[in-house]
């Protein structure tokens, strides 16, 4: 919040007509007539910044001081350290309580690097626990991805669409555009509205597998491949067009979030660099803890819930 005022502060010095920045510590600048590009492009031309440089720093290729892309995309980023506080705060669960100012206290630039101090180790250990709590307990909850699923399901739906227009919009936007686009579609925005969820027709976690059965599920990682085996349950069994879905989370949670197994840090000791593993076993325990519980998950409408948790298996790894 302190630095948010302090933003807020002085973008009013300048001017510039600003929200936010009092009870949550996000600040929305207005800039009428213009777009946010515009806005930016104009802001590095002021200062004589180099757009190459700011590019090549966000695509990790600054060579020259390699810990500017560290900040912004590394084990522990800039952007960890905001969605792992903020969604704690507004889900309410105590998992995402970390030290922020303590772990800045320890961050140091060891050989153009971004490193900790050994007294750091503690912090660090925290911080990588609450990333796994807050993506086992929240982000993959049960619940919010059977949600996600019936989003996706909407989108997946429509024909001839831009994805990256949706990427646009806020959430309020996508489900007042997605009510119009379609009958599925404005069902869907409906039963999210309503809580009116898919529920859990059949699921297997890893602990469950063989590799035969391994070597089956790693087809359904093919789009395709999946939603052929969606419209057979359909076909089948009279489901309605859309009424389930197959999820297999886990090559999705790694191109979501590809630094959930990362632990790769190091510990400034006695002006020595050594990696995190040398100081504590829970960076080796976090890499192989895995994220979500299930290995495969059916949800569909509950009218035909019953029917497929008795034929699941059958279909699945036929």
């Amino acid at each position: 919040m302190e630095n948010a005022s302090v933003i807020k502060k002085g973008l009013e010095e300048t001017g510039i007509k600003s929200y936010g920045g009092a009870d949550a510590p996000y600040i929305w600048a207005h800039f009428p007539g213009r777009d946010s590009w515009e806005v930016f492009t104009e802001i590095l031309e002021k200062y004589n910044i180099n757009k190459k440089n700011v590019i090549d720093i966000i695509r990790g290729r600054y060579s020259k001081k390699t810990y500017l892309h560290q900040i912004l995309n590394s084990t522990i980023d800039v952007d960890q350290l905001d969605y792992l506080v903020r969604d704690a705060y507004y889900t309410g669960v105590a998992y995402g309580l970390i030290d922020i100012e303590r772990f800045q206290q320890t961050l140091t630039i060891h050989e153009n690097k971004l490193s900790i101090l050994r007294k750091g180790v503690n912090v660090v250990e925290n911080i990588l626990m609450a990333r796994g709590l807050m993506y086992s307990s929240v982000y993959f909850h049960k619940t919010v991805r059977i949600a996600e699923l019936m989003l996706s399901k909407a989108l997946e739906e429509l024909s001839d669409i831009e994805p990256l227009d949706f990427f646009k919009m806020t959430d309020s936007e996508i489900t007042s555009v997605l009510k119009n686009l379609g009958k599925f579609q404005d069902e869907m925005i409906t039963r999210l509205k309503y809580r009116k969820l898919f529920k859990q027709a059949y699921t297997v976690s890893f602990s469950e597998l063989d590799n035969e059965k391994i070597k089956i599920l790693k087809n359904y990682e093919d789009r395709n491949y999946k939603k052929e085996k969606e419209s057979e349950f359909e076909k089948k069994f009279n489901i309605t067009k859309g009424h389930l879905i197959i999820d297999i989370p886990r090559p999705e949670l790694l191109r979501a979030e590809p630094r959930i197994n990362r632990t790769d840090i190091f510990v400034i000791d006695k002006n020595e660099s050594n990696k995190l593993d040398t100081y504590t076993p829970i960076a080796k325990a976090i890499r192989s803890r895995i994220t979500p519980d299930w290995a495969l998950m059916i949800i569909t409408d509950e009218r035909y819930r019953d029917i497929v948790s008795r034929n699941a298996e059958k279909i699945i790894y036929n």
